[in-house]
């Protein structure tokens, strides 16, 4: 069971199309067997992407929920290469409506994971600058992140995954409705 999945080929080919294809508007609520991996958030910087999918538990009859896993991916020609991941069970179910600010601790950001990828990697892949990449969970006041030059819109749940290849500091932005600077996160922290 590679990466811990029944069916990994089926787990990175759906990474690879959701970065070809974007999340759909409308995504199931639930996991079962017509949905086994459920998207929740993409991004894209040059050539490296991230995704963001709620999973199911890693065990099988096991007490623990379902998983949020954050997948690395850099394009190659025409198509996404799987560099890896990782991720857990979560606190709240992750399709749930947003909290305010005020319960995430008084934060509109949070991160739930933070990195950058290892050193390890095919000898084809070249990053242009320094990597990095976080799963944010942003609080109901947040409409969108913006990250450098561009802007993710903050989907219903407030996961939002992030990934930037700079070689300035890597921050992240939570904007209100109205374009309001909320908070700023370093994604090397």
């Amino acid at each position: 069971m590679a990466g811990g999945f029944a069916d990994f080929e089926e787990f990175e080919g759906t990474c690879r199309r959701l970065l070809r294809e974007g999340v759909p508007d409308v995504v199931p609520l639930v996991l079962d067997e017509q949905h086994p991996y459920i998207p929740l958030s993409i991004d894209i910087d040059g050539d490296v992407g991230v995704v963001l999918l709620l999973t199911p538990p890693r065990s099988e009859g096991g007490g623990q929920g379902p998983s949020v896993r954050l997948c690395l991916l850099q394009r190659h020609g025409d198509d996404w290469h799987y560099l890896g991941g990782g991720g857990g069970p979560t606190e709240d179910y992750p399709l749930a409506a947003r909290r305010c600010a005020a319960e995430l601790d008084g934060r509109y950001l949070r991160g739930q994971c933070f990195g950058h990828p290892a050193s390890n990697v095919p000898r084809w892949l070249s990053w242009h600058a320094p990597t990095h990449f976080a799963d944010l969970q942003a609080a109901a006041e947040v409409d969108v992140v913006r990250a450098g030059t561009r802007t993710i819109d903050v989907p219903f749940h407030g996961h939002v995954a992030v990934i930037m290849a700079t070689r300035h500091k890597p921050l992240v932005e939570a904007l209100a409705a109205d374009g309001t600077p909320l908070q700023t996160v370093d994604l090397n922290p």
